[in-house]
């Protein structure tokens, strides 16, 4: 009986800790961001609405353009300092730039957390895109208006 018992024991403490590990990623989100955020992260390519191609013409007709507003609207500060600490390095500058735009005063201290992330990423803009080092994306945002 204490073998059955012990036993139990062991396999509910290995199933909680399991779910446990497997929420770590997004705990502190709500399901609704959660779910943009997966969205979000299938492209390596960050899409703030810029013109691209070259007839000139702003992608706001794009999945991801959308999905980033999305997040601006629904995504509270706290969840967006979060994000900044995810390891899809396009969600870290997605949440960066937003709460850029709604002038986070804490911003330094994201900036700070990142200053040796030198991680390339690419924003959809012209024919080819710009490339930038996250470290100095922040820094460049951090010192503009």
């Amino acid at each position: 009986m204490f073998r059955f018992k012990k036993n139990s024991i062991l396999i509910l403490l290995l199933f909680f800790t399991n779910k446990l590990w497997a929420q770590s990623d997004t705990l502190g989100l709500r399901p609704e961001i959660n779910q943009i955020v997966k969205k979000l992260q299938k492209e390596k390519m960050v899409h703030f609405g810029y013109i691209v191609g070259s007839w000139g013409i702003r992608e706001t007709d794009n999945v991801y353009y959308n999905l980033f507003l999305k997040l601006k609207e629904t995504a509270t500060d706290e969840e967006l300092v979060l994000l900044t600490k995810s390891k899809e390095k396009c969600i870290v500058i997605y949440a960066y730039e937003i709460l850029w735009s709604r002038k986070y005063p804490d911003l330094k201290n994201i900036c700070f957390q990142h200053q040796n992330d030198t991680t390339l990423f690419t924003i959809a803009s012209g024919c080819t895109g710009m490339e930038y080092y996250i470290n100095s994306y922040m820094i460049m945002k951090l010192y503009t208006d």
